[in-house]
């Protein structure tokens, strides 16, 4: 299985902190996010892993090959990265994808249990969310009784939604070649300012390729987007 993380944003909303340092390398409790999620990737036998890079791209690539130079990692600039969104980041990506794929929003910071749930989980693709309260700004999923996910995105109500993405899931190699192909047919450009998860939701719902959801509520799991999100990782 190889790990896809997307470390390339701005991460415009914790400035001031990252003003001078990417998102990922935010430190929680002494160590880098990019770090907590490399290790963990590590322990599940998750290899290679795949970042995909943007803003201070150099940074990120110092601090991996100063603190996890035995790790395979393999590098991907998204040069796009100022005018585009996370999904041209997965596309950067699809030509290192060869087979199952555990994909990290780079700024996610959660208990490994949570990565063990989604790669150990029975369902070929697989994504964490967890029932907490509603918030415009997050992606949400609409699941039916057998915790398939019909939509997943920013769109979704919060009478409709069944809970919220997290930014950790499993998709299988079929998946991916659907996405790749997918991109092939209606190309890039298409997808330039689409989050991952609208290109997730397309290959779902136009492809019908299935996504199931495993509820990790019970586990830590936060996405750091504020400064308030990252005095919450802290505790």
């Amino acid at each position: 299985m190889t790990g896809l993380i997307l470390a390339g944003g701005r991460g415009t909303r914790l400035r001031p902190h990252t003003e001078e340092i990417p998102k990922p390398l935010l430190e929680v409790n002494g160590k880098a996010i990019l770090g907590y999620q490399i290790e963990m990737l590590a322990k599940e036998q998750v290899s290679p892993i795949v970042i995909v890079t943007g803003f201070l791209a150099h940074k990120i690539e110092e601090y991996v090959q100063t603190h996890y130079s035995d790790q395979k990692i393999i590098f991907v600039n998204n040069p796009a990265f100022e005018d585009s969104r996370p999904a041209f980041g997965v596309i950067a990506a699809l030509p290192q994808l060869h087979s199952d794929v555990l994909y990290l929003n780079g700024d996610v910071h959660c208990d490994l249990k949570v990565l063990a749930d989604v790669i150990h989980s029975p369902h070929e693709s697989v994504t964490a969310i967890q029932k907490i309260t509603w918030e415009e700004e997050q992606v949400n999923v609409v699941t039916d009784e057998d915790m398939r996910i019909h939509h997943i995105g920013k769109h979704i109500t919060e009478h409709d939604s069944d809970g919220e993405f997290i930014g950790v899931t499993k998709l299988s190699n079929d998946f991916i070649d659907t996405i790749k192909k997918t991109v092939a047919t209606e190309g890039a450009e298409t997808f330039r300012y689409s989050f991952a998860v609208d290109l997730i939701n397309h290959v779902v719902n136009v492809h019908k390729k299935e996504l199931h959801a495993v509820d990790v509520t019970a586990s830590h799991a936060i996405e750091i987007d504020t400064a308030e999100d990252l005095a919450r990782a802290q505790n």
